[in-house]
């Protein structure tokens, strides 16, 4: 019965970390907009449609990084349950 608990613990501490991992990953993502924005405000010779694709792959890659924290946190907590059955 206590490995159930230390494993439950495991499982917490390392969810914990993948999701520090991914609050410093959104973190840089973020200033990198940041930057984007800014080159954007110095750069009026760019056509507004231009910057249409750059904000696509922007919100592209942030649902995709939210998406894929879901799934590991998804799995972390189908594995607490696994552990918890056995």
């Amino acid at each position: 019965m206590e490995y159930k608990a230390a494993l439950k613990e495991m499982v917490e501490i390392n969810k914990t970390n993948v999701n520090n991992s991914f609050n410093t990953f959104i973190l840089f993502q973020e200033q990198a907009e940041k930057m984007t924005d800014m080159f954007k405000a110095q750069t009026p010779w760019i056509p507004k449609e231009s910057w249409g694709f750059v904000n696509g792959l922007i919100n592209f890659n942030k649902k995709g990084v939210e998406d894929f924290r879901d799934s590991v946190n998804a799995g972390f907590d189908s594995y607490v349950e696994f552990i918890e059955k056995t």
